[in-house]
């Protein structure tokens, strides 16, 4: 067994001046005030769509995200549908060939994880609701198993 720690990789290639850029430029449609588009407007233009609650317009914006976390914690995230998602398939990939080393690879959560300069550590209420929610799936599994 493999252990690993939890890491946020930022795989897009777009500044994100360039996306604030690209927002504001799709949002002022709604408005017609594309003439009010200069340096330095993205960002508040942004800000008063959401004050506003307009937020469909920064789905306009996206970003790469690599994200190496526990899969309890991916399915918590992906079950709101909130962006589009590539996940490693427990299904499709055959960890017994030596591709893989012939060994799984865990995460290391009781230390947290760090992006640039920030660390987050997991407080014990995740960790203890991630684990209910296996408890929960694997009851669920068990109910709805046919003898």
């Amino acid at each position: 067994m493999i252990t690993i720690q939890p890491e946020i990789e930022i795989l897009s290639t777009e500044s994100y001046e360039d996306m604030l850029r690209r927002i504001e430029k799709i949002g002022r449609v709604c408005y017609k005030s594309e003439e009010r588009i200069g340096e330095g407007t993205a960002e508040k233009f942004i800000a008063g769509i959401i004050k506003r609650g307009h937020e469909s317009v920064i789905e306009h914006g996206s970003i790469t995200v690599k994200v190496t976390c526990d899969r309890g914690v991916t399915h918590e995230i992906v079950r709101h549908r909130i962006a589009s998602y590539s996940q490693e398939s427990t299904r499709y990939c055959n960890y017994s060939k030596d591709k893989f080393g012939n060994q799984i690879t865990c995460i290391d959560l009781a230390t947290g994880f760090s992006y640039g300069r920030k660390q987050w550590k997991l407080q014990s209420s995740i960790t203890s609701r991630c684990s209910n929610l296996e408890q929960s799936r694997r009851r669920q599994e068990a109910f709805f198993r046919t003898p």
